[in-house]
């Protein structure tokens, strides 16, 4: 694409925005459209989906686009004024997360009709196309970031009326829109094959793990039934072990983290000695760390202590993920979220546990189905010693396969990681093109679109 500018340009006589091109105009949005706040209801208005209006909530703003999950209806009067209509620009305007409020969507005709909530706001008017790329611009947020303070979390009706932005004439806007509708796109269908192209691979990454610890790596061995429900078929000459009977055979070898009232938040304001927690576990990393107790703390739960090579296992939040203790940890104890186990080497390679626990389902499976239930707050040592996995007889197979999965599992990392890197690429020259777009800073007029 070649880049045009204007012919002539002037000074905007704003700092943050410069030279505008000069038949363009400074316009506060207040001379552009109307601000409506959204409605406010109570959890008594709340209905279900068959007798009331669905409310526009911030949570139904994604990536510029209307969303309907975690919807909301409500049973009320609602004022004309307060239903959507096509073109209507819907933004967050409250928001727990400050980096959120600005976020915004134009209406369609399938989000027209609608009401919207208290924490959003409409913006309504006849520039809505052009306003909406304006909207979704580092202009816009560089503004809202400026309305708000630490006293003021929200963009008020004031806010909104008061920013500024370049406008130009209505031919130019609607090139504007015609090619920011063209080259945007485009860059999202893109997105889209990206974001679908890394869970693919990640599922073929995770069936991949799950037939090699379930089924091993020759594809002609003689199979048996293992009688797990979530294992199926084994090699015949693998073994279905519960955890409790690959643990070594000292006291101590599953340890859950002390009780809370062992170990408070004031007992880990000190500095002598590291405390692990989920956060090591799920990051992989025993070096960072903010928690720390007292030498003598560490004399009283010294039962709690992790020590090389020991396994450490997630027991609240994202429950069952497992990280192995390197050879030169720092000294430490157990945070309460987490289970120390210490398993027979001889039996089990380390590796081919953390694999079977972090990058399948087979473990989480079985905590619903020993707990009965869909959904686990927490992992007790008890449930976890009960779980059953299917190993294979000698430590050289579980070498081979463990061998294996780091080889190809590094190849299919490699292109996820590189994947993913374009993504955030990608999102940026959509920011910059439609930056770039409504600043004026390039003459769309005369660019020939590709097709």
């Amino acid at each position: 694409m070649t880049i045009n500018v204007y012919p002539n340009y002037k000074y905007s006589e704003i700092e943050w925005i410069g030279k505008i091109p000069i038949d363009w105009e400074i316009k506060k949005l207040k001379y552009l459209g109307e601000v409506i706040t959204g409605l406010t209801y109570s959890p008594e208005d709340v209905v279900d989906e068959s007798e009331g209006c669905l409310v526009l909530r911030s949570s139904n703003i994604k990536d510029g686009v209307i969303t309907y999950t975690d919807n909301v209806y409500v049973d009320m009067d609602i004022p004309e004024k307060l239903l959507t209509r096509k073109k209507d620009i819907l933004i967050c305007s409250r928001n727990g997360s400050r980096k959120l409020i600005g976020k915004s969507a134009l209406i369609d005709q399938k989000s027209a009709g609608l009401t919207f909530g208290a924490f959003t706001t409409v913006f309504r008017s006849s520039h809505s196309e052009f306003l909406a790329y304006v909207f979704q611009s580092p202009l816009f947020k560089f503004q809202i970031g400026s309305c708000l303070t630490s006293t003021i979390n929200q963009l008020t009706v004031g806010n909104l009326n008061s920013l500024q932005i370049p406008f130009p004439p209505y031919d130019v806007q609607k090139s504007i829109v015609d090619f920011l509708k063209e080259k945007t796109d485009k860059i999202d269908r893109l997105l889209m094959y990206k974001e679908k192209l890394i869970k693919l691979l990640e599922e073929k990454r995770r069936v991949m793990i799950t037939e090699a610890v379930t089924k091993g790596l020759q594809p002609n061995v003689k199979m048996k039934d293992s009688n797990v429900e979530w294992v199926g078929k084994i090699p015949e000459h693998w073994e279905i072990k519960k955890i409790k009977y690959i643990l070594q055979s000292t006291k101590g070898s599953i340890k859950t983290g002390p009780f809370g009232s062992e170990l408070t938040n004031r007992d880990m304001e000190a500095s002598d000695v590291k405390v692990y927690n989920q956060r090591t576990v799920l990051d992989q990393n025993f070096e960072k760390g903010e928690y720390y107790i007292s030498n003598e703390k560490f004399n009283e739960l010294k039962a709690f202590e992790v020590k090389p090579l020991d396994l450490l296992i997630t027991t609240r939040g994202t429950i069952g993920k497992v990280a192995i203790v390197p050879k030169d940890v720092e000294k430490g104890i157990l945070h309460p979220c987490l289970i120390r186990m210490q398993v027979n080497q001889s039996m089990v390679n380390l590796s081919y546990l953390e694999y079977i626990f972090n990058d399948t389902d087979l473990i989480k499976e079985q905590i619903y189905l020993l707990s009965n239930a869909t959904t686990i707050e927490v992992i007790y040592s008890e449930t976890l010693k009960n779980i059953s996995i299917a190993i294979p007889n000698t430590i050289q197979e579980q070498n081979q396969i463990v061998e294996y999965l780091n080889r190809e599992t590094f190849k299919i990392d490699q292109i996820i990681n590189q994947v993913k890197l374009q993504v955030p690429k990608l999102k940026e020259y959509r920011q910059s093109l439609i930056y770039e777009a409504v600043t004026g800073k390039i003459d769309v007029q005369n660019i020939e679109i590709e097709a």
